[in-house]
């Protein structure tokens, strides 16, 4: 892409992403993730999601908690998908089943 003057922007980074969690390569995501930060590309609501949900469904609650911070810190708000992906992470492990209660509680009462 680069040698015909094309730059990959969020898009192209989050296909790539994909495809390295679609075959368990969480280094290359995380290569990719710091690349994307030293050539100036800020992740996006669907970026963040993305990394939340492929983190959860691998089993890695504190890599999707991170980049749930990762997100707020930027200044995005998470919204209902990044709220029931982490519900829905909690709530696969028995251990966190007491975090999805109350992420769950905080959601539908936030005062």
């Amino acid at each position: 892409m680069k040698e015909n003057g094309i730059l990959p922007d969020i898009i192209t980074y989050n296909t790539i992403m994909s495809t390295h969690f679609k075959h368990n390569r969480i280094d290359e995501v995380e290569a990719l993730w710091s690349q994307l930060i030293e050539n100036g590309i800020s992740f996006d609501q669907n970026s963040y999601n993305m990394m939340i949900n492929n983190y959860g469904k691998r089993g890695y609650t504190d890599k999707a908690e991170l980049a749930l911070e990762r997100m707020i810190a930027s200044g995005l708000k998470p919204d209902a998908v990044t709220y029931n992906t982490m519900i829905f992470m909690y709530g696969q492990n028995s251990e966190n089943s007491e975090k999805a209660k109350e992420l769950f509680r905080t959601v539908n009462n936030p005062d």
